[in-house]
């Protein structure tokens, strides 16, 4: 994605109308972005090294807003 980082993609995705379910994955977590994240619908905010089962979670999540396949 050059040039563009991950919550702008979402940011360009949410304003198209076509935003699926996000989970950010960081080694790098900043309030400030984890907040813009969550307030552009991000499911989940995880930050390296994190808990499998919390992805897990943010999975089930998920696929829980997205319906039948």
């Amino acid at each position: 994605m050059a040039g563009l980082s991950g919550v702008e993609l979402q940011s360009k995705l949410v304003s198209e109308g076509r935003a699926p379910p996000v989970i950010f994955i960081t080694a790098f977590p900043s309030e400030r972005i984890e907040a813009q994240a969550r307030s552009l619908g991000a499911i989940g905010f995880l930050s390296k090294p994190f808990d499998a089962q919390v992805l897990v979670q943010c999975i089930q999540q998920a696929l829980s807003r997205t319906g039948p396949g």
